[in-house]
Parts: structure tokens; sequence; C-alpha cells
């Protein structure tokens, strides 16, 4: 049995935590203020690693981000030119601070994965993000995030045949 997303795309659970990652940081990225407020900055090879991670995804034509019925999905040429464009910004970058360039470049891509911005605007998210460092996935959770994908599908595939079978979500 496969899980399918509304518009009839399979949900690839395994990539799920993946791309989960990859969104908390590339609206981290977007945040100038909500960064400055972290009080560690990421490694540059743990953002390549999930970067590396989420590709194939980017570079598909799934999304997990929810939309308006009459908004367009992203359109996958575009979101792999904006995700090209921030790992190279990502890759050129001398932490801990971050440049206008990759800011301006994680804004793009989360909007046109996201289909806009974060409600309420960049500033008001920038607000209400002040103690996101426990929400991120951070170099010693790789571990525990390789193994919540490889167990997603398996997960996945028990919750669905349980639901199906009239049992309750729980």
């Amino acid at each position: 049995m496969k899980l399918t997303m509304g518009d009839g795309s399979p949900v690839i659970a395994s990539e799920l935590p993946w791309v989960l990652a990859f969104h908390g940081w590339v609206c981290l990225l977007g945040a100038p203020n909500a960064y400055q407020s972290l009080k560690r900055a990421p490694p540059k090879e743990h953002l390549n690693h999930i970067f590396d991670a989420v590709k194939p995804y980017i570079q598909g034509e799934r999304y997990y981000s929810q939309r308006c019925e009459n908004q367009a999905p992203p359109d996958p040429t575009r979101r792999g030119r904006l995700f090209d464009r921030l790992c190279e910004l990502i890759t050129a970058l001398q932490l801990p601070g971050l440049t206008d360039d990759i800011v301006c470049a994680a804004r793009a891509l989360f909007e046109e994965e996201s289909g806009g911005p974060p409600d309420g605007g960049w500033d008001a998210w920038e607000q209400s993000a002040r103690n996101i460092s426990d929400s991120l996935i951070w170099p010693e959770q790789i571990p525990e995030l390789i193994a919540a994908a490889e167990n997603a599908e398996a997960d996945f595939d028990r919750a669905a045949r349980h639901i199906l079978q009239g049992g309750e979500r729980g």
C-alpha cells in the first residue's frame, strides 16, 4: 500500500525527516535576526549534509508544503535553480555570519517551496522564532534523523493499514 498526497503524488516517508530539517534551516537562513539569536552557528558541513540529502526531492516535482486550492505547486526548475544558488552561497560562506545574498536566496527558495513568506511575513516570523534552536536538526541529531528516515516507510505502512482496517489514530 502506498500513501499519496492530495494531488496523487506519492508520499516518500523516508525523505520527510530530511525535508523537515531542510525547511527549518532554509527558513532560518532567511531570518537573519533569528539566526543571530542562535547560541551556536551550524557547521557548513552540516548544512551541506542536509542539503545533499534533499537534493533528489528538490529536483523532483513532489512538495510537502500546504497551499491554497488556487495556488500552483512549486516550479521544479525555479526551485532547483534557487536551491543550487543557496548551496553555492553556503559553500562560500564564512560562518558564523549570514550575507544578504544568503538571506535573499533562502527567502526566495522558502517562498517558492511554500507558496509565500511565513504567516504574517518575515518580520513577524523572526520575532516569533527567537528560540528556534531547539526545533532545528543539529549535527549530533543526524544519526537519529537517519534512523527516522530508515524507519519511516514501515511506520507509515503500519499506520495506514491500521487506519484502513478501522483502527483509530493514536
